[in-house]
This record gives C-alpha cells, sequence and structure tokens, in this order.
C-alpha cells in the first residue's frame, strides 16, 4: 500500500509533478487499523497531509443533510411526503407536488442551481450565499420533468433541504447536524461551514494546476450556502459516523433502515429506463453487484496515467 499510494503522489514513470493529496483511513471492527496522509495539505507552508487533516468532502456531504431530515422526521417536525412549499412557500407552484422524498431521490425535477448560476454568467468560484441560490431557484418558472417520472442530480434538492431544515427546526443545518450528529457521535473536527471567512484548524486547501501545466492555484469553494456540500471533516471522524451504522447510536436501527433504503422508481421511470438501457445494463441495475476483472494496469490507463511501477 504505501509503495503503490506514494508513487500515486509522488508521481509516476519519473515524472516529478506532484499528483495530489490523499488522506486514507482503513476501519475493522470500530477500529482505525491503518491510516496516512499523503502530499501537502498546504503547498505555501509546505504542510503535509496528517490523520487528523480536515478536508472539505464536497458532495459526499448529502448524507449528513439527508440525515438531518430524517432526524427531524423521528422529531415529529416534518414528513418524508409534505410538499415543500410547506416550509418553502416562495417556490412556485408548477401544478405537481414536489415532496421533500423527492428532494432526497433527486427526482423532483427542480432545474439544478448550480448549472443556471453558470448560465447566467455568475462566477461560482466567488462567494455566494442562501439568498443568491433562492433566488435563482424561484425565477424558473418551470421543472425539467414532472416530480416522480425521472431521475436527475439535483444540487437544488439538497441545498433546499437544507432550508428546509432552518425552517422546521429554527436552527440552521450547520447547528442542528453538530447537535443531533457531530457532537453526540464525538465528530469534534466536523461542521457544516456556512461562512467563507470561517477558520478551520488543520483544513487541507484545495489546488488546481495553472494554465499551461505550470505551477498550482488555490481552488477553494466559497460557497456559503449548505445541504448540497459544505461539510468540512477528518478520516478519524468519519470513522465514528460509519460505527453509527453498525451501533445505531444516532437515530435508532429504524433511522438507519431509512437511510439506506433505496427509492423507488414510478412504473413509468422504470419502463423509461429499460427502454433505454442494454439487457446488461439492466442486469446490473436488478441483479446483485458482480465486480468486473481490472487490473491495475487497465484502472490506470482508463483514468488516463501510467501504470504504477511493480512493488518491491
Amino acid at each position: 500500500m504505501e509503495c503503490v499510494i506514494g508513487g500515486w503522489t509522488a508521481g509516476q514513470g519519473g515524472r516529478t509533478k506532484t499528483l495530489g493529496a490523499l488522506l486514507l483511513g482503513v476501519y475493522r471492527d470500530g477500529k482505525m487499523v491503518y491510516s496516512k496522509g499523503y502530499g501537502l495539505a498546504n503547498l505555501e507552508e509546505n504542510v503535509p497531509v496528517t490523520p487528523q487533516s480536515v478536508f472539505d468532502i464536497g458532495s459526499t456531504s448529502k448524507q449528513f443533510t439527508a440525515a438531518s431530515i430524517l432526524l427531524l422526521e423521528k422529531q415529529g417536525k416534518l414528513s418524508l411526503n409534505d410538499d415543500v412549499r410547506k416550509y418553502i412557500p416562495e417556490l412556485p407552484d408548477y401544478g405537481r407536488k414536489v415532496t421533500i422524498l423527492h428532494l432526497l431521490n433527486h427526482t423532483s425535477g427542480l432545474r439544478d442551481y448550480l448549472t443556471l448560476m453558470d448560465l447566467a454568467g455568475i462566477n461560482t468560484d466567488s462567494v455566494t450565499t442562501d439568498e443568491d441560490a433562492l433566488q435563482m431557484i424561484f425565477r424558473q418558472k418551470a421543472l425539467n420533468f414532472a416530480p416522480g417520472s425521472d431521475w436527475l442530480y439535483s444540487n437544488t434538492g439538497f441545498f433546499l433541504l437544507s432550508v428546509v431544515v432552518k425552517r422546521a427546526s429554527g436552527k440552521t443545518l450547520r447547528e442542528f447536524a453538530a447537535e443531533n450528529i457531530f457532537l453526540p457521535l464525538e465528530m469534534t473536527h466536523t461542521q457544516y461551514r456556512d461562512d467563507h471567512t470561517s477558520l478551520i484548524v488543520n483544513r487541507a486547501l484545495a489546488y488546481d494546476v495553472k494554465e499551461k501545466g505550470v505551477g498550482y492555484r488555490l481552488d477553494v469553494s466559497y460557497f456559503e450556502q449548505t445541504g448540497d456540500g459544505a461539510v468540512h471533516t477528518s478520516v478519524e471522524d468519519l470513522l465514528n459516523w460509519d460505527e453509527n451504522f453498525y451501533s445505531a447510536q444516532i437515530g435508532g436501527k429504524d433511522f438507519l433502515a431509512e437511510i439506506q433504503e433505496q427509492g423507488k422508481l414510478t412504473p413509468e421511470l422504470r419502463a423509461k429506463i429499460e427502454a433505454t438501457l442494454e439487457k446488461n445494463e439492466l442486469e446490473d441495475l436488478y441483479l446483485p453487484y458482480k465486480p468486473k476483472r481490472r487490473t491495475k494496469a487497465s484502472i490506470a490507463r482508463e483514468k488516463g496515467l501510467e501504470p504504477l511501477r511493480r512493488c518491491r
């Protein structure tokens, strides 16, 4: 493992260019059996990645938004079948009921606000807020499709869930998740970052290669809206979250069953998917997953990388 991952972060095939940073944790029986950071968390200060480094986990933040909604359901403050307009009446009436469950399952038909911002010429590398996102969504007079009739990955849905949390609980998603998830599970380095000026101890910064491939530039999010992203956490904290799927400390067994339940397709959506998928893809969709035989070399080629030299 040390040879493979160390080679990936340090460069391949004699290349000296750093390929990135990586924080790896291996859990077994509720314990961390291996953890190590590779690469740099801060290029300017030459700070290495360590098991205590805190990363922006991007869209995988959505699981904590979903968990917050399900905890509010357990508290009796909402129902997954509620019309979203019960909590966000400013949302246009599209003639079809858009439910909280539709938002969770990416089947609402609501247009993606990040795509809309790009189309509107808004620089999404700059500071954006809840109000910016809401106003973009409220201006949409139609849906991409009738709720429940199709599936389309939606940042809009999960951002709106953060607004539902705030209006149903009286607390921001940052506050609610801290009180009901992160603190009880002792995830002391985990938070929703809803203020672009806030400081985070041990934060790993993100970078992108400059044009022409010479040097790097800072590439961090200045979004202040949450729900679809914005969680910052460490591999050590995520161990506590993973362990909750066995201990049911937060939410209980019913909560765990619900958060892992697959969304159900409407007959129309299922027929549409089946009409567009080939037979082998349908088998992958409905049958237990069977991994295809892949070699390290083939995986590297898929990613456009040179295969790593064999570790000795």
